[in-house]
């Protein structure tokens, strides 16, 4: 299922220093795009320490009250005001929270009604109208809600489900999948991304033909496929891109809405058999205006892998950041805005789950 159920990124004297004498990773030429191995990064024992990296970090404790308990974070909204919440696990439900954590409201309500929606998997913030977008694909419904809660528009087309919502400075992005029939296992066969105005005008669809053959129809938790950096906007999606680019390529999205093929992101020792699980498997991409940021797991493990555009030097580390709030190593979940942020998780004084603290992070 979509979650996403998951930078502006300034690598300088912090990530020179860390990464030290490690070899030098020209990009190569391969079918045309330039290209990474990452297998050929120089490896580090000790995960990343974050405030090597980071400008700015907010550490956001959410409030526990009956009404804003949080089973799972699916996704996170960051308004200049406002933080939003998307929980599953239990009920679901949509939370606002200032940014010291104190819970407000929640935004919506479950049902079949107008107004209604009853398992919303992705939420984004419009921040030149200061309005929360919900995407609630099993009612084929996108919803827009003011900071107060009130419902503003609602979009209701029963011959689409969008499940993933992203804003950037210029357009509204929604990802919507379609399915095989049962007899085809069900599977993921077919992607488009429309690129709309505020108006819900399309403006283009981006759109890619897959047919993913029984044990590899696989849907990922969301990563943040449409992302903007330098007025740039960015699209990548593992697992779900046209063959002929592998399936870990970044693009750029031209003026013209077409999809630029960047850089491919490969492994040397991968087997690439078609057996399932790969070998390596990609999770995530996000780009900076001097580095990529690349979450994929090995072998059972999770690592993360960071380039500098710059200086044309890599690192990896297994289990992604390290920070003092942080039990243990934590990946970063990223933002279209080119922000991330960490769900760290939270004990009460009983030793028993409580509602997680969000580690909010502004790239160097």
């Amino acid at each position: 299922m979509n979650r996403r159920i998951l930078g502006n990124l300034l690598l300088v004297f912090g990530i020179l220093t860390q990464f030290g004498c490690g070899g030098s990773d020209q990009l190569s030429e391969q079918a045309s795009i330039p290209s990474l191995e990452i297998s050929d990064a120089k490896t580090f024992e000790e995960p990343f320490i974050l405030a090597d990296y980071a400008t700015e970090m907010r550490s956001i404790p959410l409030e526990s009250t009956p009404k804003s308990l949080i089973s799972y974070v699916n996704d996170v909204a960051f308004g200049e005001d406002y933080i939003y919440v998307l929980n599953l696990g239990g009920e679901p439900a949509i939370m606002q929270f200032g940014w010291k954590g104190r819970y407000i409201r929640r935004i919506g309500t479950i049902g079949q009604g107008p107004g209604e929606f009853q398992v919303p998997t992705s939420i984004a913030f419009d921040g030149r109208r200061k309005r929360l977008v919900v995407c609630a694909p099993f009612d084929h419904k996108t919803l827009i809600y003011e900071e107060d809660g009130t419902l503003v528009e609602e979009y209701l087309d029963k011959t689409r489900m969008l499940s993933a919502a992203f804003v950037t400075s210029d357009h509204f992005w929604f990802w919507e999948s379609q399915y095989g029939e049962p007899h085809d296992e069900g599977f993921l066969v077919n992607n488009r991304l429309h690129v709309v105005n505020s108006e819900f005008d399309t403006l283009a669809n981006l759109k890619h033909h897959i047919h993913l053959v029984q044990n590899l129809g696989l849907v990922y938790r969301q990563p943040n496929f449409v992302f903007q950096v330098n007025d740039v906007n960015y699209f990548f999606l593992p697992t779900l891109l046209p063959e002929t680019y592998r399936r870990d390529t970044l693009f750029a999205v031209s003026s013209t809405n077409e999809l630029v093929p960047e850089v491919a992101f490969r492994f040397r020792e991968s087997k690439n058999d078609g057996t399932f699980p790969p070998e390596y498997a990609m999770a995530d991409v996000q780009v900076t205006p001097t580095q990529y940021q690349v979450q994929y797991r090995h072998q059972g493990k999770r690592y993360l892998y960071l380039y500098d555009k710059q200086s044309l030097r890599s690192a990896k580390a297994e289990e992604g950041f390290q920070a003092p709030i942080f039990a243990e190593p934590l990946m970063p979940f990223s933002k279209s805005d080119g922000t991330s942020y960490f769900v760290v998780p939270q004990q009460d004084g009983q030793g028993h789950e409580d509602n997680p603290l969000l580690l909010w992070v502004k790239w160097k």
